[in-house]
């Protein structure tokens, strides 16, 4: 329709810097770029951000009793800097795989193969010298079964109940440490830290699923507030 402008008409303020039912004083958050928005999670569908970042339409998620408050999502909001978004993910499993079988040639293969069969969704990955962190989208019931897969393959397997903690911006390596420092005051047995990248827009965290929200209000206070 070569529609200058979308505005997404919500009963919320915008988008808010977390969910107000684990925070109470969250803010609206008035630029994201829209690689930040996609990383945030369900603000736009997929599909129609990709209609959306490939025409360069400027998008506002905007408040229907207030349009003063309201979020822009354009191609130029990366410049912009800082942390904007705590999000947050349930219901996760951490399956941490050790044994002679991580260092058979395909094994990530055979893990992945195994994981794809049985709709379990790789949410993150990390390796050290003797084992694999693998963090899954356990909800659909067949995480047993993927577990007892995984034995077959000459490998151990400890599983515990998790979840993530996100920030979402225009970060810098700088933001890096004070998220894992934080992290670690907060928690002193973290799960799995942050990792930097180049252009970072999305640091994660691992924790027990009984201190996520302890997190979210404390990396609220530090990086937003």
């Amino acid at each position: 329709m070569k529609a200058s402008k979308i505005i997404l008409w919500k009963n919320v303020n915008g988008i808010l810097s977390a969910d107000p039912r684990i925070i109470k004083n969250t803010k609206t958050i008035p630029y994201l770029s829209y690689i930040e928005a996609e990383e945030s999670g369900k603000i736009i569908h997929n599909k129609a951000m990709q209609y959306v970042k490939k025409i360069k339409i400027s998008v506002e998620v905007a408040s229907i009793s207030d349009y003063s408050r309201r979020t822009l999502i354009s191609a130029n909001n990366s410049k912009y800097k800082g942390a904007k978004i705590i999000g947050f993910k349930k219901g996760l499993t951490m399956m941490v795989v050790s044994g002679d079988g991580i260092n058979e040639y395909g094994f990530l293969f055979e893990i992945s193969k195994i994981l794809n069969l049985l709709s379990l969704n790789m949410v993150l990955i990390r390796n050290t010298r003797d084992s694999l962190q693998i963090v899954v989208d356990s909800k659909n019931g067949n995480l047993k079964k993927a577990i007892r897969e995984l034995k077959k393959r000459n490998c151990e397997i400890n599983a515990s109940p998790v979840n993530m903690v996100t920030l979402i911006g225009n970060l810098d390596w700088k933001t890096v440490n004070i998220f894992n420092n934080a992290l670690l005051k907060i928690c002193p047995d973290p799960q799995i830290g942050a990792f930097p990248y180049k252009n970072c827009v999305r640091l994660e965290a691992i924790v027990r699923t009984n201190e996520m929200e302890k997190v979210m209000r404390n990396f609220h206070r530090i990086f937003i507030k």
